[in-house]
């Protein structure tokens, strides 16, 4: 999977996300990616849905970051994933 660089604008939270996450619950991610940037790529769907990174697609919106790295991640690589994540318990 190739990193691009993407508009945040064009990234869609995803639908499912179980989790809420709280600005005041992530300041030292919010400090590291003010200092250093997003060093993990967020992994998206074609059609521009998150994956993995939603925290850091907030913590982007919230400093007002405009592009950010992305990596698409097929429904192939979802399945060998979760095959992966399966076989490890």
């Amino acid at each position: 999977m190739k990193i691009t660089i993407k508009d945040l604008e064009k990234i869609k939270p995803s639908k499912i996300q179980l989790r809420k996450y709280y600005m005041t619950d992530n300041i030292e991610l919010i400090e590291d990616i003010k200092n250093k940037g997003i060093v993990t790529p967020i992994l998206i769907h074609r059609n521009g849905e998150i994956i993995d990174g939603n925290r850091r697609y907030f913590i982007a919106k919230f400093l007002n970051i405009k592009k950010v790295p992305i990596k698409y991640f097929t429904i192939i690589h979802r399945m060998k994933m979760l095959l992966n994540l399966l076989n490890k318990k």
